[in-house]
């Protein structure tokens, strides 16, 4: 101790020593506090005996435990591990040992329950045995042991009062259940008619921002329909320049024969010469000029003739039609036209196609007039069917589209090397037309291709005509 107490100036310590009433001098082991005191250079201590102290610790908590009730009739019991009672609520069972006590079943259960507490713990079911309260009634005990000193502390309920106490819970809950079903459906009533209320007041006004919407929509599309129909006439009109320009071509030639045929005729009369079949030659040569004159305006002026409905027509027709009114145009900057095409039927508006198709050769023309510097000019005009699709392909050799625009061609007003003056309804027109009136559309990539052996790159646009049925 005094070592101990060198280092600190107090200790707890753990020595043996005798007791005093204990005549055999064994010593027991002891626990006490020490401390020291040096301006009086001594020191102070007290301890007590471990097993004293533990022996009436376990008296004070035996005599304590019968005292903890829970429940109805809930308490606790301890025993030792030979099955002698050492705490139960009726004193008269203290010290009676049960370890061979049998259930109404013939099951030690007293012994089953002591050697689960060794485990540490566990529980225990049985059958109590018949007595003037109770009948063979089914009991759970839990018991865990305590090894340093030989108990088995013990608790048991009977599944009666467990079931009853459920009961009783079960009844609770309904009622609160049902109370709070109230509660919900008052609440379920009050959200409902704020919602109500919101939606009904937030509908009047998103109705109300829709009519405005609407009536903008309303205005912007008259906008967009006037301006479609004034970009339409204008470029019709502005092509009426262009058609006119082609009929003085076309007609220029027959003309001259018509006047030659006749300067003829006037020559051999004032000579005195005219046989009759000089008469018969100038006149079928003037019939035939005649007609040549007459199925050129037909053709023209079928391609500004208004159409109100759809009806079934050949593609070959519409694009010989169309090659026919710009040949003129063709032959004199020697460009060449190469076909591969099948003669299929469509059900549409048989003018707007040749417009469509006209406005593609004179694209092309003017495509290849503007970048062709030097070799053939070559439109490609390709015609095929899969499924109940048909694609038309329009392609020159003119060098392509720059890249940086040919997303924007088809845009209204926008202008490219392949858009001119007079050169018909022009390429927004076209869309226009085949995703309005034709559930079809358009497309244009810059291609490279190979003819008669040698390679060439141009501008290629691809109808996407979807077939209909009349």
């Amino acid at each position: 101790m005094i070592k101990l107490l060198e280092e600190k100036n107090e200790v707890y310590h753990e020595w043996y020593w005798t007791k005093s009433e204990d005549k055999t001098n064994k010593e027991y082991k002891k626990f006490g506090y020490l401390r020291i005191f040096k301006e009086l250079n001594i020191f102070i201590g007290i301890g007590i005996y471990i097993d004293d102290y533990e022996k009436k610790l376990k008296e004070e908590i035996l005599e304590y435990i019968p005292k903890i009730k829970f429940g109805k009739n809930g308490f606790i019991f301890v025993l030792n591990n030979q099955g002698t009672f050492l705490s139960y609520p009726k004193k008269n069972r203290i010290g009676v040992n049960v370890i061979a006590n049998k259930d109404a079943n013939g099951k030690l259960f007293m012994k089953e329950m002591i050697e689960k507490a060794k485990n540490p713990s566990g529980f225990t079911e049985y059958v109590t045995p018949p007595t003037a309260v109770n009948k063979n009634l089914r009991k759970i005990t839990y018991s865990k042991g305590y090894k340093d000193w030989n108990w088995v502390l013990a608790s048991g309920f009977l599944i009666k009062d467990l079931e009853d106490k459920i009961k009783e819970k079960q009844e609770l809950l309904e009622i609160r259940n049902n109370e709070y079903k109230k509660l919900v459906f008052l609440n379920i009533l009050f959200i409902a008619g704020t919602l109500f209320l919101i939606s009904f007041l937030v509908s009047k006004k998103i109705e109300k921002q829709f009519f405005i919407y609407k009536k903008k929509i309303i205005e912007e599309t008259n906008k967009n329909i006037e301006k479609d129909r004034i970009l339409a006439q204008q470029s019709k009109m502005a092509s009426l320049g262009e058609m006119l320009g082609n009929i003085a071509h076309q007609w220029r030639q027959p003309l001259s024969g018509i006047s030659t045929s006749s300067s003829g005729l006037a020559l051999k009369i004032e000579m005195g010469v005219l046989e009759e079949k000089d008469i018969k030659e100038s006149n079928d040569t003037i019939i035939e000029l005649t007609n040549y004159l007459s199925k050129t305006l037909d053709n023209f002026t079928s391609f500004f003739k208004p159409e109100k409905e759809k009806k079934s027509f050949f593609l070959k027709k519409s694009i010989e039609n169309s090659l026919y009114i710009a040949n003129t145009e063709l032959k004199k900057n020697n460009i060449e036209i190469v076909k591969d095409i099948i003669d299929l039927e469509i059900y549409a508006y048989e003018n707007d196609m040749m417009q469509i198709l006209l406005n593609l050769i004179n694209n092309a023309k003017d495509a290849l007039i503007l970048n062709k510097k030097e070799g053939q000019k070559y439109i490609f005009i390709n015609i095929h069917k899969k499924e109940n699709t048909i694609y038309i392909e329009i392609k020159d050799n003119g060098n392509g589209i720059d890249e940086k625009i040919i997303d924007r061609i088809f845009e209204p007003y926008f202008t490219t090397k392949h858009t001119f003056n007079g050169t018909g309804i022009g390429l927004y027109m076209v869309k226009q037309i085949l995703n309005r009136y034709m559930n079809s559309d358009i497309s244009v990539i810059n291609k490279t291709f190979e003819y008669n052996g040698q390679k060439h790159t141009g501008a290629s646009f691809t109808i996407k005509l979807n077939m209909e049925r009349p």
